[in-house]
Protein backbone atom coordinates (compact mmCIF):
# COMPACT_ATOMS: atom_id res chain seq x y z
CA UNK A 1 0.00 0.00 0.00
CA UNK A 2 2.66 2.27 0.82
CA UNK A 3 4.69 1.67 -2.03
CA UNK A 4 1.11 2.30 -4.47
CA UNK A 5 1.29 5.99 -2.54
CA UNK A 6 4.62 6.68 -3.20
CA UNK A 7 4.47 5.47 -7.13
CA UNK A 8 1.32 7.54 -7.20
CA UNK A 9 2.89 10.57 -5.60
CA UNK A 10 6.21 10.24 -7.99
CA UNK A 11 4.10 9.96 -10.95
CA UNK A 12 2.21 13.18 -9.95
CA UNK A 13 5.72 15.03 -9.82
CA UNK A 14 6.82 13.85 -12.76
CA UNK A 15 3.03 14.89 -14.96
CA UNK A 16 3.37 17.89 -13.10
CA UNK A 17 7.27 19.16 -13.78
CA UNK A 18 6.46 17.98 -17.29
CA UNK A 19 3.46 20.74 -17.78
CA UNK A 20 5.46 23.58 -16.20
CA UNK A 21 6.26 25.36 -19.47
CA UNK A 22 8.01 28.37 -17.26
CA UNK A 23 8.43 32.23 -18.30
CA UNK A 24 8.51 33.00 -21.61
CA UNK A 25 11.47 35.11 -23.00
CA UNK A 26 11.50 38.18 -25.26
CA UNK A 27 13.72 37.33 -27.86
CA UNK A 28 13.23 40.38 -30.38
CA UNK A 29 12.31 43.97 -29.73
CA UNK A 30 10.94 46.60 -32.25
CA UNK A 31 10.09 49.68 -32.71
CA UNK A 32 8.39 51.45 -35.51
CA UNK A 33 6.57 54.92 -36.34
CA UNK A 34 2.86 54.40 -37.02
CA UNK A 35 -0.12 56.52 -37.46
CA UNK A 36 -2.68 56.55 -34.73
CA UNK A 37 -6.14 58.21 -34.80
CA UNK A 38 -7.24 60.16 -31.57
CA UNK A 39 -10.72 58.84 -30.91
CA UNK A 40 -11.56 60.27 -27.42
CA UNK A 41 -10.81 63.11 -25.04
CA UNK A 42 -11.98 63.13 -20.95
CA UNK A 43 -11.23 65.66 -18.65
CA UNK A 44 -12.82 65.34 -15.35
CA UNK A 45 -11.64 68.87 -13.76
CA UNK A 46 -11.32 67.24 -9.93
CA UNK A 47 -13.10 68.59 -7.06
CA UNK A 48 -12.33 69.78 -3.09
CA UNK A 49 -15.41 68.09 -1.23
CA UNK A 50 -16.29 68.03 2.63
CA UNK A 51 -16.17 64.76 3.27
CA UNK A 52 -17.56 65.41 7.03
CA UNK A 53 -16.75 66.70 10.15
CA UNK A 54 -14.83 65.76 12.73
CA UNK A 55 -15.01 67.74 16.07
CA UNK A 56 -16.35 70.55 14.16
CA UNK A 57 -14.13 71.04 12.06
CA UNK A 58 -14.79 70.41 8.24
CA UNK A 59 -12.78 66.85 6.73
CA UNK A 60 -11.43 67.78 3.30
CA UNK A 61 -11.21 65.43 0.42
CA UNK A 62 -9.19 66.27 -2.91
CA UNK A 63 -10.34 64.57 -5.79
CA UNK A 64 -7.26 65.37 -8.49
CA UNK A 65 -8.10 65.96 -11.90
CA UNK A 66 -8.47 63.38 -14.75
CA UNK A 67 -7.11 63.95 -18.14
CA UNK A 68 -7.27 61.09 -21.17
CA UNK A 69 -6.70 60.88 -24.89
CA UNK A 70 -7.28 57.57 -26.30
CA UNK A 71 -5.88 56.65 -29.31
CA UNK A 72 -6.82 54.07 -32.01
CA UNK A 73 -4.54 51.69 -33.79
CA UNK A 74 -5.38 48.71 -36.00
CA UNK A 75 -8.79 48.14 -34.03
CA UNK A 76 -7.47 48.54 -30.25
CA UNK A 77 -7.40 51.84 -28.32
CA UNK A 78 -5.00 53.15 -26.21
CA UNK A 79 -4.93 55.84 -23.46
CA UNK A 80 -2.78 58.11 -22.57
CA UNK A 81 -2.92 59.74 -19.00
CA UNK A 82 -1.24 62.51 -18.93
CA UNK A 83 -2.18 66.61 -18.92
CA UNK A 84 0.27 67.27 -21.12
CA UNK A 85 -0.44 64.90 -23.82
CA UNK A 86 -4.51 66.19 -23.15
CA UNK A 87 -3.62 69.53 -23.72
CA UNK A 88 -1.64 68.72 -26.85
CA UNK A 89 -3.92 66.64 -28.36
CA UNK A 90 -7.41 67.87 -26.72
CA UNK A 91 -10.09 69.30 -29.82
CA UNK A 92 -8.40 67.16 -31.88
CA UNK A 93 -10.79 64.18 -31.96
CA UNK A 94 -10.67 62.47 -35.52
CA UNK A 95 -7.60 63.52 -36.21
CA UNK A 96 -4.79 61.37 -37.30
CA UNK A 97 -1.17 61.86 -35.51
CA UNK A 98 2.30 59.91 -35.04
CA UNK A 99 2.49 57.05 -32.21
CA UNK A 100 5.28 54.87 -31.78
CA UNK A 101 4.50 50.76 -31.81
CA UNK A 102 6.62 48.78 -29.74
CA UNK A 103 6.27 44.76 -30.63
CA UNK A 104 8.14 42.38 -28.70
CA UNK A 105 8.58 38.45 -29.59
CA UNK A 106 8.95 35.89 -27.39
CA UNK A 107 10.72 32.52 -27.73
CA UNK A 108 7.03 30.22 -27.72
CA UNK A 109 6.09 31.99 -31.17
CA UNK A 110 3.78 34.61 -29.42
CA UNK A 111 4.35 38.44 -29.89
CA UNK A 112 2.62 41.28 -28.32
CA UNK A 113 2.49 44.82 -29.93
CA UNK A 114 1.30 48.25 -27.67
CA UNK A 115 1.23 51.78 -28.69
CA UNK A 116 3.72 53.44 -25.77
CA UNK A 117 3.96 57.03 -26.98
CA UNK A 118 1.84 59.74 -29.17
CA UNK A 119 3.70 62.82 -30.20
CA UNK A 120 6.96 62.15 -28.25
CA UNK A 121 5.82 61.25 -24.68
CA UNK A 122 6.74 57.66 -23.68
CA UNK A 123 5.39 55.13 -21.38
CA UNK A 124 6.82 51.76 -20.90
CA UNK A 125 5.23 48.37 -22.05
Amino acid sequence: MIMRKIGIVAASLLIGLSTLTGCTKCIKKTTEPVKVKIVNEYYNPGQIKVAGYSDGRPIIKNEPAEYEITVEYDGVDYSFHSESVYRKYHGRVGEMIQGTLVTREYDDGTSKSRIVSIGGQNYSF
